[in-house]
């Protein structure tokens, strides 16, 4: 028996023709959703929450900048590193992440 080793040139060849994987979709899915989103449209189910009865799993508290800095330094060094990472972590996600 002769066992014969595929050619690694012809293989290169064939997977270098094969279209580009992206996740974010085809050039032609990202342009109509960018056009739905220019045109102000909202692609995602909107879910009206005004009529729940139930109060929030957490308290809400709004503190003011001199109230925050009471909190942040009545914390001990480590607790306060640990603390400013996470704050920084959650504001990356939720607000500088969108832009």
């Amino acid at each position: 028996m002769n066992v014969v080793k595929f050619p690694y040139d012809a293989c290169r060849a064939v997977h270098s023709r094969k279209p580009r994987r992206s996740k974010n979709g085809t050039p032609e899915q990202r342009a109509a959703r960018a056009a739905t989103i220019a045109a102000g449209q909202v692609s995602a189910p909107v879910i009206d929450l005004s009529d729940r009865s139930e109060p929030p799993s957490r308290p809400v508290r709004i503190m003011t900048g001199a109230q925050w800095e009471e909190f942040i330094n009545a914390l001990e060094p480590e607790q306060r590193q640990t603390f400013m990472v996470q704050i920084y972590k959650t504001m990356h996600r939720y607000c500088w992440g969108k832009a």
